[in-house]
């Protein structure tokens, strides 16, 4: 599992070249601003999660 993961972010990084270079060369201000957006909207999302909210609490133990 651990060599499919290496692979698949080891394949994505020319792409991920490739798109942002070809961004930049349309509006490096809009590459910036879109990731800007797209980081601070992920935040969110997983900020409004049930999971996000409890990482670090206690777990409570009912006793029946």
């Amino acid at each position: 599992m651990t060599s499919l993961i290496l692979l698949a972010s080891t394949a994505a990084v020319p792409v991920s070249s490739f798109i942002a270079g070809a961004l930049i060369s349309v509006s490096l201000s809009g590459l910036l601003l879109g990731a800007g957006l797209l980081m601070t909207i992920t935040t969110l999302l997983f900020a409004a999660t049930k999971a996000a909210r409890e990482l670090g609490l206690m777990p409570v133990v009912t006793r029946t």
